[in-house]
């Protein structure tokens, strides 16, 4: 089985599932490592050409991963069940306790109205 190779860099398993899930074809890619520049930084090396940045392994001739840079094309990451329910309960646990805020500051707001009133009516205990 031969490994598929683009512009001379083998493509790695991460590389083909970024690259369809973000939607960026092969000529986009080939196209970056040919005419973009060649950028080196603390996480790796990566060509980019417009908004499109390709990270490679120029030691190991490989691509690691691509970025479209345009969020638009970015597909949107599905949940799991279990992500869904987790993030739904998080959710409705924070609007409860907001509303027990809100409950809260309603009856101290009340017990601070019925103080200025005794304050200001002049009102005194026996």
């Amino acid at each position: 089985m031969s490994k598929k190779t683009l512009q001379g860099f083998i493509k790695t398993r991460h590389f083909t599932e970024r690259q369809h899930e973000r939607g960026v074809k092969d000529r986009e890619v080939a196209k970056a490592i040919q005419e973009g520049e060649l950028v080196e930084t603390e996480q790796g090396h990566h060509f980019s050409l417009g908004s499109l940045k390709v990270t490679v392994n120029i030691y190991q001739e490989v691509l690691v991963t691509v970025h479209p840079g345009d969020p638009v094309r970015c597909t949107k990451k599905i949940l799991s069940r279990d992500e869904a329910r987790r993030i739904i309960r998080l959710i409705e646990e924070s609007q409860k306790q907001k509303q027990k805020q809100k409950q809260k500051r309603e009856a101290s707001d009340t017990a601070d109205d019925f103080l200025a009133y005794v304050q200001a009516a002049g009102v005194k205990k026996r």
